[in-house]
């Protein structure tokens, strides 16, 4: 079976275009702070973004050109040049500015942690694992670059390892569904069929409208039921997955 692991990356999500009052308040304010000093590059960095949060990467990307150009030793600026590079797929360039942050400000987990993920969207898992590693090493809590240092476990074949950074994910966020639902993946893969159906089932009582949750659930009902003798419990387990598979594929429409 596939695997269906979530990734998450330390980006600023992007909205539907809009911003809501109170960003709007903050874009007018940093829009006022360097009018009164174009010489901030805190502010330079500020507005650049919240201007990702309105899908405006180029006027973002120009306030992070010059965050750095004011200040060539600022690192938070190189860091979200480097998120956005990566969001628009200049990858290498991305790596670039995260070295150069990196060299700034070497204590920053947020830094390795977003350097670890653009590695591995680009399969370089080796040079991913030591980026997660320090993350971890520089913030024990850092419950993302736990989760994906076990997604990247997975790709190189260490489900155990894998199972272990999912456990601590979920240790330190109880309601991560996402990790209750790729260590149902593994526990599945590793035939531990009632556990990967106790993930799934914690992951749908956190998120009742989670599809990923009902597909992979249904899956497991399947393999239950082909291991059950009793025609009575078989029957239960297949009506069960026909009822997962259902509500998955009306939560997907």
């Amino acid at each position: 079976m596939i695997l269906k692991l979530l990734w998450e990356r330390l980006i600023m999500a992007i909205n539907n275009g809009t911003l809501n009052a109170e960003e709007n308040e903050n874009l007018e304010h940093y829009n006022q702070a360097i009018e009164s000093n174009p010489d901030d590059a805190v502010a330079y960095v500020n507005r650049g973004k919240l201007k990702v949060q309105f899908d405006d990467q180029k006027g973002a990307m120009k306030d992070y050109n010059k965050a750095i150009k004011l200040n060539p030793e600022l690192a938070l600026a190189y860091c979200n040049r480097g998120n956005l590079k990566s969001y628009m797929g200049d990858k290498m360039g991305a790596i670039q500015d995260y070295n150069k942050a990196i060299e700034l400000a070497p204590n920053d987990a947020v830094t390795y942690y977003n350097r670890g993920n653009t590695k591995s969207e680009m399969h370089d898992w080796e040079g991913a694992k030591p980026d997660f590693d320090k993350a971890i090493e520089l913030d024990s809590s850092f419950v993302l670059a736990y989760y994906n240092r076990g997604v990247l476990k997975f790709y190189q074949n260490d489900i155990e390892g894998a199972i272990k950074d999912f456990d601590v994910s979920i240790e330190l966020r109880p309601d991560y569904v996402n990790a209750y639902i790729s260590r149902g993946s593994l526990k599945s893969e590793l035939n531990d069929r009632i556990g990967a159906l106790a993930d799934y089932n914690k992951a749908i009582e956190l998120d009742p409208n989670n599809a990923l949750a009902y597909g992979n659930r249904a899956e497991c009902h399947k393999k239950l039921a082909q291991k059950e003798s009793d025609s009575v419990k078989k029957k239960k387990l297949m009506q069960k997955a026909k009822d997962d598979e259902a509500k998955a594929k009306e939560l997907k429409v």
